[in-house]
């Protein structure tokens, strides 16, 4: 029999995703439209702040934590079941990218599911690494960011 689920990544993965639907609100409602209905108030801007102040650098965040959280969680549970971790993770994959989609196609246009899924696909070659050997990846990856700007204004 499968152990029970545990309630507190649960709540971190809901509290995540209710975050990310707080932060999109002002996206949904128009707020940075390039020409707004009428001139934001005093309010708007206050809340405005608060949502990306309290919330938008901690949810995004959250949420990529528990995905790659919940990956770990698939491991184990696949090595504990007997089966094929690769076979499981391409399923849910291949769903999350369906889910992510539909809800591009129908509800929003910035959706991230998808890029969730493609990045799922990019993390499966170091799924099997250790710990140290991912920090020292990690650590190799910080200067790439800025790397093509140094390209860009070498040549230009």
């Amino acid at each position: 029999m499968a152990p029970p689920r545990n309630p507190e990544v649960d709540l971190l993965r809901s509290f995540a995703l209710v975050g990310i639907c707080i932060v999109n609100l002002p996206i949904l409602a128009l707020y940075d439209a390039p020409e707004p209905l009428r001139e934001p108030t005093r309010l708007d801007e206050i809340v405005y702040f608060a949502n990306v102040w309290l919330l938008e650098g901690k949810v995004f965040p959250l949420f990529a934590f528990m995905f790659g959280w919940g990956i770990v969680g698939q491991q184990a549970a696949a090595l504990r079941d007997g089966q094929s971790f690769a076979h499981r993770y391409a399923r849910r994959l291949f769903g999350l990218l369906l889910l992510g989609a539909l809800h591009a196609l129908f509800v929003y246009t910035g959706d991230i599911l998808v890029l969730y899924a493609l990045l799922g696909l990019l993390i499966w070659p170091f799924l099997g690494w250790s710990g140290p050997r991912l920090v020292r990846l990690a650590l190799a990856m910080v200067p790439l960011p800025r790397s093509p700007m140094w390209l860009w204004a070498a040549f230009t």
